[in-house]
């Protein structure tokens, strides 16, 4: 649990600082993708191939989300590398905004327990779609990194929605 804590606050203080896309006449950088137009770098790449061959059918075209799955664009847009793998790999992980949840909130937080118990009662029942959960798919825990690159620039707005074609570094 203790290098969980850390994991995180490192993952945190870098996200922090090297988030901000960096313009110039290379396109846009940042600590997980460069974008150049609508190309991008390898990883990126591999991460829009992973998309639309596991995700689009339920989350969209671009991970604008459906009727049947969410605007990927907007959660990961305040998702750290970490939390967003737990999530893809683990599915029914309890997650609140922090602005949700201050200090010792019980109330929130027996809320949002509350609210994830009635989603997978859910899912479990058949009434809404469920989730796969990619812990078992050695391509999708290999390359959920480059996933969360793929959708990193979309959520900040540097990459369309359109396939991209791969930029030679």
């Amino acid at each position: 649990m203790k290098y969980l804590s850390i994991q995180f606050f490192i993952t945190f203080v870098l996200t922090s600082l090297f988030t901000m896309p960096a313009l110039g006449s290379g396109g846009v950088k940042s600590t997980f993708y460069h974008v150049d137009g609508n190309k991008v770098d390898e990883r990126t790449f591999l991460g829009w191939s992973l998309f639309h061959s596991t995700c689009v059918g339920c989350h969209g075209t671009g991970a604008s989300g459906t009727s049947m799955a969410p605007d990927l664009t907007a959660s990961v847009q305040q998702m750290s590398p970490v939390a967003f793998e737990n999530k893809v790999l683990q599915r029914y992980m309890i997650s609140l905004p922090q602005d949700e949840v201050t200090g010792d909130d019980q109330t929130a937080l027996r809320m949002a327990l509350i609210d994830e118990i009635r989603k997978e009662e859910a899912r479990q029942s058949g009434e809404t779609p469920s989730m796969p959960e990619w812990k078992n798919s050695p391509v999708v825990k290999e390359r959920v990194g480059n996933l969360y690159r793929y959708l990193k620039a979309r959520a900040d707005g540097v990459l369309g929605p359109d396939r991209p074609e791969l930029l030679k570094e």
